[in-house]
């Protein structure tokens, strides 16, 4: 009788560490992690795109995304690119992510040259030239793509911002205008714009709710005790990475305008400047800007919210001054909506260098084909 007991008893925690193997290997990967290939550092603000260019999937401030939201939209064979402006996109099958549970991705290098400033007191006007990009969906679809070159003009007082578009292309998807069409066109339905950077970098725009606090290779930026941001010193590239989330701690911000109800759940900005620290970080030195904004919207007598989901990106390619007296003849705007046309006299898109990361496959391929350009 002891014999069969000790079987018993055998058996049974056998049964438990099975048991307890399955509930461990089910919720070790509930979440995978993107990080830096060479630090180790995890990586916010990266986003996954489907093979029909949906944006499944957007890591936190810890680098993570959860693997239960991404199954709802794409298939264990789907390949899935990773991309982020500081890093070389990457391609792996959803079933491979969840298995390693580790995205490594690599570090984009990039060489801008170095902005000369002659005369220091005399009142000059920061011109920053790039490229842009501008990618939106409605409701998980994918509804616009822009990209083009921009002139951007800073004032020395960091107040004042104009621009100048230089060359541009603008993709629709027909379908989803056909259909907004057939009811009235409302205020938050609109197509895309250029970027809009700000004048200064996120660390000017930061006010008291703001402290720093010390981190492993890192300064963290909290607000409410609650990690919203991060500062990255890159030694080898010679680089600070700066990036935030606007809208924590709280999950989500809520307006009424003009009889609707607003919910915004994004608003996520990524800086890259070219400095060996922090008192060098000024829009002078910038090399790439991120943003994603997403919200979603109702008027108060609709019963569901539409999804609006904004990825805007801007490289810099050149940065120089130029005297406040000249900027007349340059006739630059503070307007940042794009017609819908196209205007360019060369294929920009394929003379960008390394200096830009290549557009997301994913999208790539719905260039033409889902989304068409306007004439």
């Amino acid at each position: 009788m002891e014999i069969n007991t000790s079987k018993m008893d055998c058996r049974q925690l056998k049964f438990i560490i099975s048991i307890a193997f399955l509930l461990l290997s089910s919720t070790s990967f509930a979440q995978i992690r993107i990080e830096d290939k060479v630090t180790f550092s995890s990586i916010p603000f990266a986003q996954l795109i489907a093979p029909d260019g949906r944006l499944v999937g957007s890591s936190d401030m810890g680098g993570k995304i959860d693997t239960a939201l991404v199954d709802r939209f794409v298939k264990s064979s789907d390949t899935l690119e990773v991309q982020h402006i500081s890093y070389e996109n990457q391609a792996m099958k959803w079933k491979d992510i969840k298995q390693n549970g580790i995205i490594r991705l690599v570090p984009r290098k990039v060489v801008i040259p170095e902005i000369t400033v002659t005369n220091k007191k005399e009142k000059m006007v920061l011109v920053l030239e790039g490229y842009f990009r501008c990618y939106q969906l409605k409701d998980s679809v994918p509804e616009y793509y822009a990209d083009g070159l921009v002139k951007y003009y800073i004032w020395n007082d960091g107040k004042r911002f104009k621009n100048k578009v230089e060359a541009y292309r603008l993709f629709r998807n027909q379908e989803i205008l056909d259909k907004i069409k057939k009811r009235s066109i409302t205020l938050t339905e609109g197509a895309p714009a250029i970027p809009y950077i700000e004048p200064t970098s996120i660390l000017k725009q930061l006010n008291t709710h703001y402290v720093f606090k010390d981190s492993i290779g890192e300064q963290v930026i909290l607000r409410e005790n609650s990690v919203v941001g991060h500062i990255r010193m890159n030694e080898a590239q010679k680089q600070i990475q700066i990036n935030i989330d606007w809208i924590a701690p709280a999950k989500a911000e809520e307006r009424n305008l003009f009889g609707y109800e607003i919910k915004l759940s994004h608003n996520d900005i990524y800086e890259t400047y070219r400095a060996k620290g922090q008192s060098m970080v000024s829009k002078a030195n910038l090399e790439c800007w991120r943003r994603y904004y997403q919200y979603f919207f109702k008027h108060k007598k609709e019963k569901r919210y539409k999804n609006i989901q904004i990825s805007s990106e801007f490289y810099v390619l050149k940065s120089y001054y130029l005297p406040k007296s000249v900027m007349n003849e340059r006739e630059p705007t503070s307007g940042f909506g794009l017609k819908e046309s196209h205007f360019y006299t060369s294929e920009y898109w394929t003379q960008l260098g390394k200096t830009v990361p290549p557009l997301n496959s994913n999208i790539q391929k719905l260039l033409g084909t889902k989304l068409t350009m306007y004439e």
